[in-house]
């Protein structure tokens, strides 16, 4: 058995009898952004009743109206977003990598980083960090593509003669294809950051600094084989597509525990400890017949 084959595995037994409680750990981060979403939506509706006149010339002219209020109200649902779900997100890794470690938890640990106030900033600085940091990479990856993207589009939107627009075109095409390699690369490279949050889980005494610069130095040599690990999950997630999303609650608990799966192999491995992970999976202080509401 191959050792994706193996982690794969040990996933599975570790969500023996937990998928209901892995499945409802997943949905509270979603239910939170769901209904921040729905707030801003209804907000951005009453804000264009409230500032749209009857000889406003319709919707069109209604947006050009409101442009500022609506600007706010999303920029105001993101933050309080961004505040609310880096701790639940935070609580969601802690959950599935004490999980995959053997140690089985009740739901309401998801909560856990917003009960204490350093814990709370810490899942904060870890998600300014992450967005950052990836934007930072994502930017200087796709500089080259975009840049060629717009030239191309300039071109064939002046029109003008057959070699011009072929040249367009040509330019359109490389530009394309430069940005599916530059996402790839770019996402292998920010594989580099997958094990810091694992980290903050694991060690409450690190630092977020000291959190990333292990994640980079656990992680050479393993970040190819973590993109290669997740695009073997390419074919349940076009299960999920063409089951409109059903497959989705088997899919999600699925991955979530794989990734913090491969999150303890890697630290294992790197650490020159036992690759315990690769070993026959046994679940320590598992309760099996507690219920799906036993929070």
């Amino acid at each position: 058995m191959t050792t994706f084959s193996m982690l794969k595995r040990n996933s599975r037994l570790a969500l023996k009898g937990r998928w209901g409680h892995a499945i409802l750990v997943l949905l509270l981060p979603a239910l939170a952004s769901l209904l921040l979403t729905l707030t801003g939506t209804a907000a951005n509706i009453l804000l264009l009743d409230f500032w749209v006149t009857p000889d406003s010339g319709g919707l069109a002219a209604a947006l050009l109206q409101v442009p500022l209020p609506s600007l706010l109200v999303t920029l105001v649902l993101w933050v309080a977003g961004f505040f609310l779900l880096s701790p639940l997100q935070m609580g969601t890794a802690y959950w599935f990598y004490s999980l995959v470690n053997g140690k089985s938890l009740p739901v309401r640990q998801v909560f856990r980083w917003f009960g204490d106030k350093r814990r709370y900033w810490r899942s904060v600085g870890y998600g300014i960090h992450i967005m950052a940091r990836s934007f930072f990479w994502a930017l200087l990856f796709l500089l080259i593509p975009v840049t060629l993207t717009a030239s191309s589009l300039l071109v064939l939107s002046l029109g003008g003669e057959r070699t011009v627009m072929a040249f367009g075109t040509v330019g359109l095409s490389i530009a394309c294809a430069l940005t599916l390699l530059a996402v790839t690369i770019c996402t292998i490279y920010l594989g580099r950051y997958f094990l810091a949050a694992y980290r903050l889980c694991e060690d409450e005494g690190v630092n977020i600094r000291a959190a990333f610069r292990d994640s980079v130095e656990y992680t050479q040599g393993y970040r190819f084989n973590y993109f290669l690990y997740t695009l073997s999950f390419a074919g349940w997630m076009l299960l999920c597509v063409l089951t409109l999303g059903i497959a989705a609650l088997y899919l999600a608990p699925y991955l979530s525990a794989s990734g913090a799966m491969y999150g303890r192999y890697v630290t294992e491995k790197s650490r020159i400890q036992p690759a315990d992970s690769t070993k026959e999976f046994i679940v320590n202080n598992q309760q099996t017949g507690q219920s799906i509401l036993d929070f």
